[in-house]
């Protein structure tokens, strides 16, 4: 046999529609690398007979009238094309399902969308979807859910910084995650509503970002004050290095210590991975701050997370 290229790559369980050149064609306007867009939409079809990717749910969920199947993705016809979905929960509530979609062929038709999504995902009875847009039309009913920042390592380094902010890197990843829930609590006592839908992170997820040499404090006038830390990894098919963790001790908030942390990091990767590595990470919507520390630090919103209601 010989080597496939994405490009060539299909659904090994039958020919599924051209998801790809449509995908491509939405996400092209970004000026950012594509080619990763094939093996991700290829990844997605396999998840439509991947049994393994159906235990990730049908082991922790136990449903009345769901079997393992139902969980995996589906590509369903519509009048005006074909949709690429699967069912997701929101915040893991079992309580809160929704369908994402991943793809489709065709005009957007929302209702013929909603019609076909409903019927495919019935069982669990999904009151809305959601759908990653770029320079879509506003659509009644939308609300956005999470927005993808990104920014180039080179570009971002640009913006010198001021001497008294630094990073030192973090020889424990155990320790850095104490600092940070610690951080999280104080946040949550003054930020409830958006605290419950944040989560710090935890030691394993420093630990692979210590593992990739960018886990490191905060530091101004030499006084640690918060943690920064990123892995390299997509979202969904864009792929740099991923924001991980971002925060800052109560005391050192609203003084742009981490736009400047942001940069810092950023000069680093664009010596260590090149000017043209992507800095890249998901910001709530209710997130006002983090989402004005990104665009600061040269980090734009450039898509995001709908949910639009199926009802």
């Amino acid at each position: 046999m010989g080597r496939q290229t994405p490009a060539r790559l299909m659904h090994p369980a039958n020919r599924s529609p051209d998801f790809i050149s449509g995908t491509i064609a939405r996400f092209t306007a970004l000026g950012l690398p594509t080619e990763t867009v094939p093996l991700w939409l290829y990844q997605q079809l396999c998840r439509c007979s991947d049994p393994e990717f159906a235990a990730l749910f049908a082991d922790h969920l136990d449903l009345p009238g769901i079997c393992p199947a139902d969980y995996l993705h589906k590509v369903i016809p519509t009048p005006s094309g074909a949709l690429l979905g699967g069912i997701r929960f929101y915040g893991q509530d079992s309580t809160k399902p929704f369908v994402e979609l991943l793809a489709w062929t065709g005009p957007i038709d929302l209702p013929a969308w909603r019609t076909a999504i409903t019927t495919a995902w019935s069982r669990f009875k999904p009151t809305q979807f959601r759908m990653l847009a770029v320079n879509q039309p506003e659509f009644a009913g939308a609300v956005i859910d999470q927005s993808i920042h990104a920014g180039r390592a080179g570009v971002m380094a640009e913006t010198p910084t001021t001497p008294g902010v630094a990073l030192r890197p973090c020889p424990n990843p155990a320790d850095a995650a104490a600092e940070v829930a610690a951080w999280y609590d104080a946040f949550a006592a003054d930020h409830p509503t958006l605290a419950a839908e944040l989560h710090p992170a935890d030691t394993a997820e420093l630990a692979a970002c210590h593992a990739n040499g960018t886990l490191d404090f905060i530091t101004i006038d030499g006084a640690v004050a918060g943690l920064i830390a990123t892995a390299p990894g997509p979202i969904d098919w864009l792929h740099g290095h991923v924001m991980i963790e971002e925060i800052l001790a109560p005391a050192h908030r609203g003084r742009g210590a981490a736009a400047q942390a942001q940069r810092l990091l950023a000069a680093r990767l664009a010596t260590t991975h090149g000017s043209e590595t992507l800095i890249t990470g998901t910001i709530h919507r209710l997130n006002i701050a983090s989402h004005r520390t990104a665009i600061n630090a040269g980090r734009p919103a450039i898509m995001d997370y709908r949910f639009l209601p199926l009802g």
